[in-house]
């Protein structure tokens, strides 16, 4: 139990600070508009992926990254909420990867 609160802590950590310095550069570069939909969704992807293939639930998997995009979306902006669509894709992906993680453990399981 302790190992799989540390691993969401972790995973949240991550993406509060990839997310933290998407937000923090976008005023430095025009680009960092389309970055900012590529990166933290693909980080809410990969980190449900690997949280559920340590053994996190994959119910709770998915919910550590949208949480930092809003995190770091108020830090950011110093009490504005990031837009709404993002949080929803990072949510979305982070729903993707934790049901990819508990499939590849499933046919891992079977081997």
């Amino acid at each position: 139990m302790k190992r799989r609160i540390c691993i969401l802590t972790a995973q949240f950590c991550v993406c509060l600070i990839v997310c933290l310095a998407v937000f923090i550069l976008r005023p430095l570069w025009r680009g960092m508009n389309a970055v900012k939909w590529i990166v933290p969704p693909l980080f809410s992807l990969f980190c449900a992926y690997f949280a559920v293939r340590k053994g996190v639930n994959p119910y709770l998997a998915w919910l550590p990254p949208p949480l930092a995009l809003t995190a770091a979306g108020f830090a950011a902006s110093m009490g504005f909420a990031p837009e709404g669509g993002l949080m929803l894709l990072c949510a979305l992906m982070g729903i993707i990867g934790a049901a990819a993680g508990d499939e590849s453990n499933v046919r891992k399981a079977k081997k």
